[in-house]
């Protein structure tokens, strides 16, 4: 079980993503527009699987890293990608960002994408409970699109819950034609300059092996 302030549990929730041998998980990412499910597996040092399908299409996308090996799967499509975070990166318009954020946690000497937050003066703290389970909720009271919005931790298993980030209109843009580049989704709606966009992302199942 984890306690302390919110500094203090961003901290050995991050260490503990670092440092696991192993690392299991599925969940579900919503965005204004579409729906996905994706499962992650992780081995230390270095082997990573990262998989995401969308409500849209049928077919599965895939990541697949070991022994300094990247292998990215894209509408049935293998694409020669160098570097993993390089992956993760072509991969976050349609994974709505869950590939790089769960990248950086598990591999943060290989991924260099920052996992951000807002200055802690500025969280919400909240204890509560679902299904017979504990949970801190950290919500920000400065919304801001560069950092992550809404924590929420299991506090027995030391795990992420639930997360979620806006995106400025800007960087929705990317996104948008990222994912139109891979015809993951398409959208007709012009999105304004000063527009948001959110993420909400949940994970249904986290298991560790420290």
């Amino acid at each position: 079980m984890i306690s302390g302030n919110a500094e203090q549990l961003i901290q050995v929730v991050v260490d503990k993503y670092a440092t696991c041998r192993t690392y299991r998980d599925s969940g579900m990412a919503f965005s204004r527009d579409f729906v996905i499910e994706f499962e992650t597996y992780y081995v230390r040092p270095d082997r990573f699987s990262f998989r995401w399908r969308s409500e849209n299409f049928t077919d599965e996308k895939h990541i697949h890293f070991e022994d300094g090996k990247v292998e990215l799967f894209l509408q049935g499509e293998h694409v020669e990608i160098p570097k993993l975070e390089q992956a993760l990166a072509m991969a976050n318009g349609s994974s709505l960002l869950t590939s790089s954020l769960l990248g950086s946690l598990l591999l943060p000497e290989l991924v260099h994408t920052r996992v951000d937050f807002m200055p802690i003066m500025s969280y919400d703290m909240a204890e509560t409970e679902h299904d017979g389970k504990s949970f801190i909720t950290l919500v920000s009271n400065e919304p801001n699109p560069d950092f992550i919005q809404k924590l929420s931790i299991d506090i027995d298993e030391c795990a992420i819950s639930e997360w979620e980030q806006l995106v400025k209109a800007e960087h929705a843009d990317r996104i948008y034609l990222q994912m139109e580049n891979y015809l993951v989704a398409q959208t007709e709606e012009v999105i304004a300059r000063d527009a948001e966009i959110g993420t909400r992302v949940i994970f249904k199942h986290v298991a560790f092996d420290q």
